[in-house]
């Protein structure tokens, strides 16, 4: 800023010539030089400032992206593991295992889907759809008997699997696009209206 000052200095002085500076004159154009450059520094320092606030913001809402992102990749690994039993050659999510194993990923997807604020559009659906399908599933059948949980996710598989994949596509899709903000509240208030 001190070259700034010293440029508007050496401008003024070679505008003039040097028989008609007072030395009144030259504090005047002294004063305003540095008004000016003061002026220029103050402009520059709240646009800087203002840049800084925009960042931190941005930062605190990618966290909590991450944080969502997190909850839904623990739900995708539990909806990518898959077996088969000995004799059948029907795969099925290992979820479908057992009971408490089935509840938990089910927990996983609830807690990714309370917080569906900071999702994309697209993925949330998705994420909801799976989530349905589930709680109808337990809607309609027992699931608290491992055989028929088994045949349930035997019967759903693929259902369940083709769903699990569009989910984890678009996943990747939002993660590579984390740090773009802007165009995320651009897309969520588009899908509001």
């Amino acid at each position: 800023m001190k070259a700034l000052v010293l440029f508007f200095i050496c401008c003024l002085l070679t505008s003039c010539s040097d028989a008609h500076l007072s030395s009144t004159s030259w504090l005047a154009s002294a004063a305003i030089a540095t008004v000016i450059s003061t002026l220029i520094t103050s402009l520059i320092s709240f646009f800087i400032k203002d840049k800084e606030y925009k960042n931190d913001y941005y930062k605190k809402v990618i966290d909590k992206r991450l944080k969502v992102y997190e909850l839904l990749e623990a739900a995708l690994i539990d909806l990518n593991s898959r077996t088969m039993d000995e004799g059948d050659s029907r795969p099925y999510l290992t979820i479908f295992g057992d009971t408490k194993r089935f509840e938990e990923a089910g927990g996983k997807l609830q807690d990714a889907l309370q917080a569906g604020l900071w999702l994309n559009q697209e993925t949330l659906l998705i994420a909801y759809t799976i989530n349905k399908h589930l709680f109808d599933l337990i809607q309609k059948h027992d699931t608290k008997n491992a055989k028929i949980l088994k045949r349930i996710g035997k019967d759903n598989f693929d259902t369940i699997f083709d769903l699990r994949q569009r989910l984890e596509q678009y996943v990747r899709e939002d993660i590579s696009d984390l740090h773009n903000v802007p165009r995320f509240f651009r897309k969520k208030t588009k899908a509001l209206v």
